[in-house]
């Protein structure tokens, strides 16, 4: 989605900061397929496409965002 991101680690060991990066960035991917707008398979895109006709069931961060953005 172009969204930029930096993340800022500090830590004594380069490795464990790479992998606390490496980490970070696979967390944020994980979240961008199950809430992106722009993916057709996305738990976002279930919700819309099936608002009003059945329920649908989603992953708890899902529903944690949903319930913070209320």
């Amino acid at each position: 989605m172009d969204t930029l991101v930096s993340i800022t680690v500090v830590s004594a060991s380069e490795a464990k900061a790479e992998k606390a990066i490496d980490k970070a960035f696979a967390e944020i991917k994980s979240l961008e397929a199950l809430m992106s707008f722009w993916s057709e398979n996305s738990e976002i895109a279930a919700i819309y496409k099936y608002s009003g006709e059945r329920p649908i069931r989603v992953s708890p961060d899902t529903i944690d965002l949903i319930e913070k953005a209320l």
